[in-house]
């Protein structure tokens, strides 16, 4: 948030789409973040993954059992 105005104890949602490559049937898949700021909480296919507290440190949400391999139905490639 370095730049960006911010007021204390509200809550900035940041959300994104991924596809998870079809060759990853098997293995783990993991989030990594490298520096949420304070109090993050992570959210996948509308189900809680976990919470994590503190800033600027790297850490990682396993979110294998939320999300399939492939292509999402009408997903454009990028």
């Amino acid at each position: 948030m370095q730049g960006f105005e911010i007021r204390h104890d509200v809550g900035y949602p940041y959300k994104t789409e991924i596809d998870i490559p079809e060759d990853f049937a098997g293995r783990r898949v993991r989030l990594r973040f490298d520096g949420v700021y304070s109090y993050a909480r992570v959210w996948v296919n509308g189900r809680f993954v976990r919470d994590h507290h503190g800033g600027f440190t790297t850490w990682e949400c396993d979110i294998t059992d939320f999300v399939s391999r492939g292509r999402r139905p009408g997903s454009r490639s990028r």
